[in-house]
């Protein structure tokens, strides 16, 4: 059996006030609609919302015959297609409301620094994934004025609202925890290692007649 091929990824949420990165090792075969599962939940997005992958070899989504898009089928292609050493670069684009845009980089095409036999980790975070349906980057300003204000004139509301979905004790914009990161993607591993290990066919009984 050959070695599976792991590409390391440095994942930055773009036009944000505050730093949001991440760095991910993930299989270069992966699909992309595996992918995009992994990407929202490396960032800690709650995978609410449509999202689309803009490449040099094109555009991929949820691809429905009902909708007027000109999108490839996620479904249908893999990582090792849309980014390669002469175009490492792709970008991921969540929630078409807020518009958050993901630049995507390879930097590192045969990762061997892949702990244990795990097939998602993330090896380094910065900055909380602000929450969702916050308002886009303007949003998120301004609700990191008000969160973090006690005497902020929506300090109050934007508590009520923002904890009403999220624990206590998360906090912005710098409360992330790569562990937290890590045992998410340890949980997504398990579904995905059941989604794609080929099922066995069970054997047919024949029936002859006597």
């Amino acid at each position: 059996m050959s070695q599976k091929t792991f590409y390391k990824l440095e994942i930055k949420l773009m036009g944000c006030h505050e730093e949001v990165t991440r760095t991910l090792i993930v299989p270069a075969d992966i699909r992309l609609d595996y992918l995009s599962e992994v990407l929202l939940y490396t960032m800690g997005w709650r995978n609410a919302h449509l999202h689309e992958f803009q490449s040099q070899s094109g555009n991929y989504g949820m691809k429905n015959p009902d909708w007027d898009n000109d999108l490839k089928d996620e479904r249908r292609s893999r990582l090792s297609v849309i980014a390669k050493p002469k175009m490492p670069r792709f970008d991921f684009i969540y929630d078409f409301g807020d518009n958050w845009a993901h630049l995507v980089e390879v930097v590192d095409f045969n990762c061997n620094k892949m702990p244990g036999k795990r097939l998602f980790f993330c090896t380094q975070a910065t900055g909380a994934c602000p929450p969702e349906d916050v308002g886009g980057t303007p949003g998120y300003e301004d609700f990191c004025a008000a969160i973090n204000d006690p005497n902020h004139a929506e300090h109050e509301e934007m508590t009520d609202w923002v904890y009403g979905l999220y624990p206590a004790s998360q906090k912005w914009p710098d409360g992330v925890s790569i562990d937290n990161i890590n045992n998410i993607l340890n949980s997504y591993e398990r579904y995905y290692r059941k989604e794609t290990t080929p099922k066995k066919s069970k054997p047919q009984k024949m029936w002859v007649k006597t």
